[in-house]
């Protein structure tokens, strides 16, 4: 994927997000104007939530993914996208930070099986170190630029 091909992805991400929090906040409201009238609300039902700023800068997201898993999402003041955690598809977690430019620069995962999995990659998503556990056995590797291992244990 370019880097055109990217920013238009987010650009329709953080498009759409806006369009759906605009929707369901009108929603809400109209809804919330009532249950105020009536009492105090104690959940809200939703498959997607999207909470912005006062300036309608997105700054938190959850949903649930096409598995059924919950994911979240954390913006910051420019509503950049900067921490995403959840479920993951094999069952396991894991918690990514990003750059400015949404690419994961550090990641930690716990699959399935309950193996963690630290890694730590460049800004071209290339990752360099990783350190976790495979078969409860400990692991340590460092990467070049290249992808060749240039030092691991065991």
């Amino acid at each position: 994927m370019s880097e055109g091909q990217l920013w238009i992805l987010i650009g329709v991400v953080v498009s759409a997000c806006l369009l759906s929090s605009l929707i369901s906040s009108r929603i809400a409201f109209s809804s919330a104007r009532r249950q105020f009238k009536i009492g105090r609300i104690k959940s809200v039902t939703a498959e997607e939530i999207c909470l912005v700023s006062k300036t309608g800068v997105p700054r938190l997201f959850v949903a649930l993914n096409s598995i059924e898993n919950i994911l979240f999402r954390l913006y910051d003041q420019k509503g950049e996208l900067k921490v995403m955690f959840g479920l993951m598809g094999d069952g396991g977690e894991g918690l990514a930070l990003l750059d400015k430019y949404e690419r994961v620069l550090a990641s930690l995962k716990v699959d399935a099986n309950g193996q963690p999995r630290l890694r730590l990659s460049d800004r071209q998503g290339r990752s360099h170190a990783v350190l976790g556990l495979e078969g409860g056995k400990p692991v340590m590797a460092f990467i070049d630029a290249n992808r060749n291992v240039t030092w691991r244990t065991p």
